[in-house]
């Protein structure tokens, strides 16, 4: 067994995970039990998530995960779905978890450590704290909607962005623990460039690039077999997630309409449900597009994917952030892309998405319709760009990529 493959003992915190779940849940989730295929893992998750873990391990053990479930409080479980009471409870989390990792740490003797989920470079690790070598990330959380986007944002969105950027600042200026945490990392892993210049300034020594969101193969393999489009059917955009201001749906459905002024015979499909809703349904309607345009409300991740099955163009309408997880479902679902921001960093990015510009609403909108109407009229493109997006994703965004990656950063700092 060479160096790269001897396995390691891992401490692992991860707030969030859940089987079969996407977003962070499905990060914490596949992390792990990446991670636990090459090392024996010993993850710290909250509470919360224990019933839905035990549930699952039950009728599929995963050997070599060692689960500990901790939380301080069980006030305002049920209220957690709330940003601001999530966040803060999250950032209590991280101190007192300390109280648990410290005689586990003593016991067990780690050879590395690393954080998982919420990843932002503004929140606090208590593994920073331990005498263990530290991974910090990946992480990102620099990214924020530029100020003359403000005018185009509806209030509730505005007031949470204004909170996001004063939480993000207080936390980089005066908290000494997110301080802390940057300068004992022994290694940063960040998704962004903007990021990275944050960490460098908190006093990160070791700070590299690595993706956030990625997919195991397993899921890349059956988005690859999803059941063909019907042919000869209209020409479906597609996109999925919560629907608030900084997501950008308002943006899309407004190229969607100029798209249907040049190109008629097209669908738009929205997968989820949010404060915007409504507001987007009346926007709908009053660019004359309502009857093409559907918020398909409470679908399963599996039902997702069958809807991106009949899809022929996933759009990416955030204002910030890197890209989500349905855009990778998208890529290995061979799906061209149409982005506002937030594409992956891969080699070929350019090979299967359109980026519209961000000076100005006005141009987002033209770049996006340009985007959409080229895909619509243009079939074998779509085909070329979905099958670039297959390969890049596959490549660079599996997990099964990243342990390698993984397995070579804790022999490096294991043996520092």
């Amino acid at each position: 067994m060479s160096q790269n493959e001897s396995r390691r003992k891992i401490l692992l915190s991860s707030y969030a995970a859940r089987p079969g779940a996407g977003s962070e849940l499905g990060i914490g989730w596949n992390t792990i039990v990446g991670l636990s295929q090459r090392h024996d893992v010993w993850a710290i998750v909250a509470e919360e998530f224990r019933p839905a873990i035990e549930q699952h391990i039950a009728a599929t053990p995963i050997p070599n995960v060692h689960w500990v479930f901790y939380d301080f409080t069980r006030l305002f479980m049920s209220k957690r779905d709330n940003e601001l009471i999530r966040r803060l409870h999250y950032y209590l989390w991280q101190h007192r978890a300390y109280e648990v990792a410290k005689p586990l740490c003593d016991q067990i003797g780690f050879d590395a450590s690393v954080h998982v989920t919420y990843g932002s470079y503004w929140r606090p690790s208590f593994l920073a704290r331990l005498p263990v070598p530290f991974l910090w990330g990946p992480m990102g959380g620099a990214e924020n909607t530029p100020l003359h986007w403000y005018r185009y944002l509806d209030l509730k969105t505005l007031i949470w962005e204004s909170q996001k950027e004063i939480f993000e600042k207080f936390a980089f200026l005066f908290d000494p623990s997110v301080r802390s945490t940057a300068r004992k990392a022994r290694i940063a892993l960040v998704n962004t460039e903007m990021t990275r210049k944050r960490v460098e300034q908190l006093g990160g020594r070791d700070i590299r690039f690595m993706s956030q969101p990625r997919l195991p193969l397993h899921e890349i393999d059956a988005l690859g077999k999803l059941p063909p489009k019907a042919p000869e059917s209209k020409v479906v955009f597609f996109s999925s997630g919560r629907i608030i201001g900084w997501k950008g749906i308002q943006f899309a459905v407004r190229a969607f309409a100029r798209l249907l002024k040049e190109y008629p015979d097209a669908a738009y499909w929205h997968v989820g449900d949010g404060a915007l809703a409504n507001e987007i349904r009346a926007l709908a309607a009053e660019l004359g597009v309502g009857d093409q345009f559907q918020i398909l409300v409470g679908k399963t991740r599996k039902e997702n994917f069958e809807y991106l099955a009949q899809a022929d163009v996933c759009v990416f309408p955030c204002l910030h952030d890197e890209a989500g997880l349905v855009v990778l479902e998208a890529m290995a679902a061979s799906k061209p892309l149409v982005f506002l921001r937030g594409r992956p960093y891969t080699p070929n990015a350019e090979k299967y998405g359109f980026v519209a510009r961000y000076d100005t609403m006005e141009h987002a909108v033209e770049d996006m319709a340009a985007a959409m109407l080229r895909l619509a009229r243009d079939p074998a493109l779509r085909r070329q760009m979905g099958e670039a997006g297959r390969g890049e994703v596959r490549a660079h965004m599996s997990f099964e990529s990243s342990l390698d990656r993984f397995a070579e950063l804790f022999d490096e700092v294991a043996n520092k």
